[in-house]
């Protein structure tokens, strides 16, 4: 693939040797795929952030803000002391989920893109069976969101398949 990622297309007889419970026509093999412990991660990248001088403000709320040519300005409310206090920024990472479009917009952003809800559910298999060793992906549908229902294997050795696509 184009972005470094490594894929091996495999043959029916070749996925039934990795993994019995998979019947397909073909399937391409990402050997480098795997789960990570999101915390953990989450938990390093905030590390690595800090020893740049980053600085995690949580229970803080934005009240708004502004960006200019040769920056950001925002401006923050801790919700347990109701302190305001101004941050500036080369750049600003809007990571808001639900709210992105609102917190964009609170900025002064004049092209935000329209918000599309759906939510997704994640099942899991019981009775201790896990039938896949590995991450397994169905190729998407035309026309479709996401990527399919796919198994999951967690750090547990539990077996999930999600998420299904539900609009809002």
């Amino acid at each position: 693939a184009g972005n470094g990622v490594k894929l091996e297309p495999l043959s029916p007889q070749q996925v039934q040797q990795m993994e019995p419970e998979v019947y397909c026509v073909e399937a391409l093999h990402s050997p480098r795929t795997g789960i990570v412990d999101s915390h953990a991660f989450m938990q390093a990248l905030l590390a690595d952030a800090e020893e740049y001088g980053a600085t995690l403000a949580l229970r803080t709320q934005l009240r708004g803000g502004q960006v200019y040519q040769e920056g950001v300005m925002v401006e923050l409310e801790s919700v347990d002391s109701a302190d305001v206090f101004t941050v500036e920024a080369q750049a600003v990472v809007n990571c808001c989920g639900l709210a992105a479009p609102r917190v964009a917009r609170s900025l002064g952003m004049e092209r935000v893109p329209e918000a599309f809800y759906c939510r997704g559910s994640y099942y899991a298999l019981q009775g201790g069976l896990r039938p896949f060793s590995r991450l397994v992906y169905p190729v998407p549908e035309p026309q479709t969101s996401g990527l399919g229902v796919h198994a999951t294997v967690d750090l547990q050795g539990q077996v999930r398949f999600g998420p299904d696509v539900e609009w809002l």
